[in-house]
């Protein structure tokens, strides 16, 4: 009788185990899947799938996590921060707490961010990315000293690494960095910090656009429209290319290209015709012209 009692005690142990096992390898399946429907942009599909993974298994924090990222995409915030709710109680590691401070950053609260950037710092000190988001944090607070300050510890992690140097976060940072140096005036240095950006990453669209600013203020206006020139040339169909085309338009009104002036203004209008500073570039170029 004993023995039978065992071997049930057993058999069940045997069908709990392999029924968890399934379940677990559907929630990794539908998980994949989600992820795939992820990187293609396909985010209600992605949605459904990480759903469909955490139905399977409750714990798994990355089902929740890439729900979380998905959710993000489409600006759903506030159910964003829930998903990551859910992966900081099952995981709670450094990552865990840079994306709940993006959704915070996303929903203006930068002080809350700033303490989840610091709580992941606390964990692991290595990883740049709690250094850039609580840069971008600061800067919103217009604290661009402490901003400047974060940037360069950040940097410092990186060039600490030798031989796994993250080109790509280097030069992130070192773009943030130069747009914490162009808020506090120190206008050569901003291009600098750009400069050095471009130098790591020729063809990264930001430091070609935010070096406007700095060269237009030192009334370098060639330079200025140099490198407007160059953020167009990288990516034309940029969302806010805009806001470069207005750019170009105020360095050519400055060079006396009036003609041009106008033809970028009109540009920039095309794609945002409320943009006010595009507005005022095509007043005075019309003026200017007009005169002529």
């Amino acid at each position: 009788m004993i023995f039978k009692l065992y071997k049930i005690f057993v058999l069940l142990i045997f069908c709990f185990i392999a029924s968890c096992s399934f379940a677990q390898n559907n929630a990794l399946k539908y998980f994949e899947e989600g992820k795939l429907y992820g990187k293609s942009a396909q985010y209600e599909e992605a949605i459904r799938y990480f759903d469909l993974s955490i139905e399977e298994d409750s714990n798994f924090y990355k089902a929740y996590r890439g729900k979380g990222l998905a959710l993000y995409k489409q600006g759903r915030y506030p159910e964003a921060l829930e998903c990551f709710n859910q992966v900081i109680e099952i995981f709670p590691n450094n990552k865990s707490y840079i994306h709940k401070g993006i959704v915070l950053d996303a929903l203006g609260d930068y002080l809350g961010a700033i303490k989840l950037y610091d709580k992941a710092i606390q964990i692991n000190n290595k990883d740049y990315l709690a250094y850039l988001n609580k840069a971008y944090s600061l800067i919103n607070l217009r604290r661009y000293d402490e901003a400047l300050k974060i940037c360069n510890q950040g940097i410092t992690i990186i060039q600490a690494n030798s031989i796994l140097y993250d080109t790509k976060g280097a030069a992130i940072l070192y773009n943030t960095k130069g747009a914490a140096l162009a808020m506090l005036n120190r206008y050569q240095e901003a291009i600098d910090s750009y400069n050095q950006t471009i130098k790591l990453n020729p063809n990264y669209y930001e430091p070609h656009k935010n070096k406007f600013c700095p060269l237009y203020n030192l009334k370098r206006y060639q330079e200025a429209l140099e490198t407007c020139d160059k953020a167009i040339a990288l990516e034309p169909n940029r969302h806010n290319i805009y806001e470069v085309n207005t750019n170009r338009a105020m360095a050519l009104n400055k060079l006396e290209r009036y003609k041009e002036a106008l033809e970028a203004a009109e540009t920039a209008l095309k794609i945002m015709p409320d943009y006010e500073m595009a507005i005022n570039a095509k007043k005075y170029a019309v003026h200017q012209l007009n005169k002529d």
